[in-house]
């Protein structure tokens, strides 16, 4: 199977358009970029933005959006994913990216039904589409969820949320250094249970640094 590489705009804020973006993925030999909406086509828009790219050479391979539909912003979630899709299929990429959420309480199995309900809608317009929308499991990075109500961190929660909403077009963004920093096994504990849901990988670099 081929495997395409992509150079993702996630640390690059809003007043830095795609410029270092497509210079940082040229000299790394990358001709694919992950795009975050909006803030990656915020300085210049959407139809520049796509200008700039075609003229370095470089095509979408996801869009990413920081968009949660489980707790509170589902409403604006909803309509980051739904113009996430129009986006990707207007300029050819195969996946949009999302999240979890989270909430005051942990109930994995009401969070599973809940997101389920909330994400079959936008997956199915997905399929139609010809996108697939992936969920990357997340840990607490920004300490917004203390309740530890995000179920993406848990491989077997995760799983079952995978097998209840059942289509083609959801998969997994599998990012095995977020596993990592949830505490997870990823070899022992994560792939095993997970691999048949992948549809993306996200690679990064992290570290454990020991406590004080």
């Amino acid at each position: 199977m081929a495997m395409t590489l992509a150079f993702s705009g996630t640390e690059y804020d809003d007043e830095d358009g795609v410029h270092q973006l497509t210079q940082v993925a040229s000299g790394a030999g990358m001709r694919h970029v992950e795009l975050w909406y909006p803030k990656n086509y915020a300085l210049y828009g959407v139809s520049s933005t796509r200008a700039r790219l075609a003229d370095a050479g470089m095509s979408v391979a996801c869009i990413s959006t920081p968009s949660t539909l489980y707790g509170s912003g589902r409403d604006r979630a909803r309509e980051l994913l739904y113009r996430a899709l129009q986006l990707a299929e207007e300029c050819g990429a195969g996946i949009v990216n999302t999240y979890f959420g989270h909430a005051d309480v942990a109930d994995d199995e009401e969070a599973a039904a809940e997101y389920a309900r909330l994400v079959t809608p936008i997956v199915q317009e997905a399929g139609e589409r010809g996108v697939t929308v992936t969920l990357e499991n997340e840990f607490d990075a920004f300490g917004w969820d203390p309740a530890g109500s995000d179920i993406t961190r848990r491989p077997a929660s995760l799983e079952r949320l995978c097998s209840r909403v059942n289509h083609p077009a959801f998969k997994l963004n599998f990012d095995a250094a977020n596993f990592h920093c949830a505490s997870v096994d990823v070899l022992t504990e994560a792939y095993p249970l997970l691999h048949e849901h992948i549809g993306y990988v996200h690679v990064k670099n992290v570290r454990t640094i020991p406590s004080a």
